[in-house]
């Protein structure tokens, strides 16, 4: 197939993107996956790439979910952007494979109408479809491919996925070992993707992104209403990895009258939230939080806590999405250190050195005596720097430039 010289490449996106709408939501559909993908996406129309989008409908598998089949519906995503969701069984490995199959066939389709045209297939993760398809899918059409490693490694064994789940996610790591030094290109979450599993090969670092969903919430800093509390606030899933019994456990320390914490979400911690609740009118629960709720409770709060409790090398592999809708607030944020946080935005927060909880409680105790105008004036150069930097409109711009000028090349 011949290559012309148009700069921009036909790109077919392949991940779990569906619109936010009831028809596509149910337990397996993830917010923060899905903002992602959806910047990205946007972000690329925009540079005036045009994407068609094949998308593996997230789903719980059969018989956890009434649903046998995962149907093939044809949707117009945005102007520009037609998505299709891959047709299976939803029996966990079949719908895997049953998937990639399809995707395999429709890349070839795509491949033949874009014949004559540069064409990267940009794949979100390397799950669903399995990573080795969609790389025969590229050989077998001389198509670039660059996946979007946002989520690799073994999952934390707190969870206890069981023995099939483990031999599966067992399975993807080894494919991932074997084919990413071998693919076109990779987007990473952070250094450590590329260094373990493509090292000396050429990569783009891209940890995250805001969302237009999170710049049209956000709230004048100039409005505040003070109060002499020093609240804090945790939002997101309650569980140990997130950090909520160490949150739990410092407030015992800690006996400032001044220091407030606020929890919201759900989780397997919400039962010890609760009784923490009734013993400590420090403490308090807001409960599971529409988007609007939940800016409207960081409007009100004074410092935002992303705190990640995990062995070492079971967080090797991330960086917290939650991290980017904190810092562009334009609150205090006090974090975890997680691969190049404190690296790149170590200057725009509190980096805790340890997760102890005695640590946790110094810390808190420390912020909650500074002059709220200082954790204004550092939340609000955060904001700043977030909007300037880190949307998915200015990330975008970097992938479509990392496509042109590094993947396409040659």
């Amino acid at each position: 197939m011949e290559v012309s010289t148009d700069k921009n490449p036909s790109v077919i996106f392949i991940g779990t993107l569906v619109p936010d709408t009831p028809e596509f939501q149910n337990p397996a559909l993830g917010s923060s996956g899905l903002l992602v993908q959806e910047g990205i996406v946007e972000g690329l129309l925009k540079q005036d790439i045009p994407v068609r989008i094949l998308s593996s409908q997230p789903m719980p598998s059969f018989p956890n979910y009434k649903a046998l089949i995962c149907k093939r519906k044809k949707i117009l995503y945005k102007p520009g952007a037609v998505l299709i969701t891959l047709p299976a069984l939803n029996i966990l490995v079949i719908r895997e494979l049953m998937r990639g199959f399809y995707a395999l066939f429709s890349i070839m389709l795509w491949a033949l109408k874009n014949a004559g045209k540069k064409r990267c297939i940009l794949l979100y993760g390397v799950y669903s479809p399995p990573l080795p398809i969609v790389y025969l899918a590229g050989k077998l059409t001389r198509t670039r491919v660059v996946p979007i490693l946002m989520d690799l490694g073994m999952p934390p064994k707190k969870l206890k996925l069981g023995k099939m789940r483990m031999s599966i996610y067992a399975s993807v790591e080894f494919f991932a070992r074997l084919l990413i030094p071998r693919v076109s290109g990779r987007i990473v979450i952070n250094d450590y993707v590329a260094e373990d599993y493509a090292p000396g090969k050429h990569f783009l670092l891209v940890d995250g992104g805001i969302s237009n969903s999170v710049i049209s919430r956000l709230f004048d800093l100039n409005e505040e209403k003070r109060h002499p509390e020093t609240i804090f606030l945790c939002a997101g899933a309650l569980w140990p990895i997130n950090g909520t019994q160490v949150v739990l456990d410092a407030m015992r320390i800690n006996e400032n009258p001044n220091v407030n914490v606020w929890f919201a979400g759900k989780g397997i911690d919400l039962p010890l939230i609760t009784e923490a609740e009734a013993k400590d009118d420090r403490i308090k629960y807001l409960g599971m939080l529409t988007l609007d709720q939940l800016f409207s409770y960081y409007k009100q709060s004074d410092v935002l806590m992303n705190i990640r409790v995990t062995e070492p090398d079971e967080c090797r592999y991330l960086f917290p999405s939650k991290f980017f809708e904190y810092l562009a607030t334009g609150k205090y944020v006090l974090t975890t250190s997680v691969a190049h946080l404190e690296r790149d935005y170590g200057g725009m927060c509190t980096v805790l050195p340890d997760t102890s909880a005695g640590m946790l409680a110094k810390t808190m105790d420390g912020i909650a005596g500074l002059p709220k105008e200082v954790l204004l004036e550092k939340g609000a150069r955060a904001r700043r720097y977030m909007l300037e930097n880190r949307t998915w409109e200015s990330q975008s711009a970097r992938i479509a430039d990392y496509l042109r000028n590094t993947v396409l090349i040659g």
